[in-house]
């Protein structure tokens, strides 16, 4: 850091791509691990905005949850952003690069508007994934640029898939509720499912100083992310790349509790988790419009249902060194969508983390 203005490199190695490329990323190479700089940018912080330029990802949404239209749920992608605004309207934007399909460059445009107080926010927001045979389209960058009342194809843009996106956030002394509401296709003229997602989370702080009590539900329906008009080999507006969610057709309710038992550094989260999983999935490959249309638009086919209890927590004795776990049981009915197939496994997540950092020199 030097006075507004940061960097930041972060380095790794991509342990989960050792026996396959799942999303494609380097077709027909063979390796053990891959280097990866997802977190790579330059970043500037004024009185009354901010911009960003490089890889890395983004989450717009609150605290300990996904987002629907923009998460970090993939890998980071190259882009420009910027955030301008006053102490309680803030406009937010970026436009990114995603992966090059079949020799076409796509893209991401996203912008949001948002109002915050104390314990009450609210934001609306949009956003495009596109192709395009002239670059990213800067004028995407302008967060008066709304794709919904100008237009969301601009010239050299095919094709677009156009989404709106609402949040809030309320606390009231020792109760917190969020959501978010998220739309990517209404058809207005002829039948056909409704493509949206909803995720919803309430927490209690109490009742004692060391518990805190929390729910959160999700519903992402059939044809969410999905697109009607390519083949999947060609499909250009899927949000398989660190945008939305990583699966579709599915609702999940997930009960918790934040236990501190005094030592400091450690939290344990007791959870049970309910999870519906229909057949359907965004990745798939286009199907007749006389199919589709009257299809329902959640839970296809022979939904697998999951009940999932696990004990998850962290321990962080100092600021450089930290473990977090998660370890418990999955009761899975239906699998694989096969009536009448059952099957129970014990599954665990281990993450260490190492922190170093260096003294920041103050500018003279």
């Amino acid at each position: 850091e030097r006075g507004p203005f940061a960097m930041e490199l972060q380095a790794g190695w991509d342990l989960a791509l050792r026996r396959a490329d799942p999303d494609g990323r380097f077709p027909e190479r063979s390796f053990d691990v891959l280097p990866d700089n997802e977190l790579t940018y330059l970043s500037g912080t004024f009185a009354h905005g901010r911009f960003v330029a490089g890889r890395l990802r983004r989450n717009w949404a609150p605290v300990g949850a996904k987002g629907l239209m923009v998460s970090d749920a993939a890998i980071g992608i190259p882009q420009l952003g910027y955030e301008v605004g006053g102490r309680n309207v803030m406009l937010r934007g970026f436009v990114g690069e995603l992966d090059t399909l079949k020799g076409r460059e796509r893209y991401v445009a996203a912008h949001r508007v948002e109002y915050v107080r104390d314990n009450f926010a609210i934001s609306i927001g949009e956003s495009k994934v596109y192709g395009s045979t002239g670059g990213p389209r800067l004028v995407n960058l302008n967060p008066l640029e709304v794709f919904f009342v100008t237009g969301d194809r601009l010239g050299g843009e095919q094709p677009t898939n156009t989404t709106l996106d609402g949040q809030f956030w309320l606390r009231r002394g020792r109760l917190t509720l969020s959501g978010e509401t998220f739309v990517d296709d209404i058809w207005v003229v002829g039948r056909a499912p409704l493509r949206a997602a909803l995720s919803a989370s309430a927490g209690y702080a109490g009742p004692a100083s060391w518990l805190e009590l929390g729910l959160a539900y999700r519903n992402v329906f059939s044809f969410t992310y999905w697109t009607a008009k390519f083949a999947n080999s060609d499909q250009m507006t899927y949000f398989g790349r660190g945008l939305g969610d990583n699966a579709s057709d599915y609702d999940r309710l997930t009960l918790h509790a934040n236990v501190y038992p005094g030592v400091a550094g450690l939290r344990l989260t007791p959870t049970l988790a309910f999870q519906r999983k229909g057949e359907w999935d965004f990745r798939r490959d286009t199907i007749p419009d006389a199919v589709w249309k009257l299809s329902p638009q959640f839970l296809q086919g022979v939904p697998e249902r999951m009940f999932r209890a696990a004990l998850a927590g962290r321990y962080q004795p100092n600021r450089r060194v930290f473990v977090e776990w998660d370890a418990g049981m999955n009761l899975v009915t239906n699998e694989d969508h096969v009536a009448g197939v059952d099957r129970s496994e014990f599954s665990a997540m281990l993450r260490v983390g190492v922190l170093w950092s260096t003294p920041n020199r103050r500018a003279p």
